[in-house]
């Protein structure tokens, strides 16, 4: 039997993602469901979870994945404000601190995080500023959609992921806005 893309991802969270209480970041039963449909290929995914489930963690380790995985990878973070997205920024650039592999390969400022190895970054992208046009993300993660000002944003990152095969999550919390 073969580990799947989703075994492996899993791997690599217990492996080099440590949480701030130091143990390692052992994927729940249910994030491995949240992340199925991404595993398996499909190209935009919209997840509702309450709160406090670890959205942002898990979010933050799949960016980190995906910019160590696939080559010249453009990981986006959008968010209502520059603020919320910067929240899973900082999640990462934790997540690389805590992990000498990768330190190494890893470098993390105060707007995206770029790879030593070949450029790829993760970044983030705010609804209320018309900076998206021309990007091509690969991944593009898309937070607490029901708060955004507008669909623009999103409507610019979804348009922008046929020319590199890329995919889209979208993650909110259940509620009534």
């Amino acid at each position: 039997m073969t580990a799947t893309d989703l075994d492996r991802f899993a791997e690599f969270c217990e492996q080099h993602l440590r949480l701030e209480n130091g143990r390692p970041l052992v994927l729940e039963p249910f994030q491995r469901r949240i992340l199925a449909d991404y595993f398996a290929g499909t190209t935009e995914t919209l997840v509702l979870v309450s709160k406090k489930q670890g959205k942002t963690t898990l979010l933050s380790a799949l960016a980190l994945w995906h910019i160590t995985a696939q080559r010249d990878a453009e990981c986006v973070i959008a968010a209502a404000a520059r603020d919320q997205a910067t929240i899973m920024l900082r999640q990462a650039g934790g997540f690389i601190r805590r992990s000498d592999a990768l330190r190494k390969r890893l470098r993390v400022t105060q707007r995206e995080v770029v790879s030593l190895i070949d450029g790829g970054r993760i970044r983030c992208l705010a609804s209320d500023v018309d900076t998206a046009d021309g990007v091509l993300p690969t991944l593009a993660l898309v937070d607490e959609l029901h708060r955004h000002k507008s669909p623009d944003l999103y409507g610019v990152l979804r348009d922008g992921l046929g020319p590199r095969d890329g995919r889209l999550i979208t993650i909110s919390t259940a509620g009534d806005d």
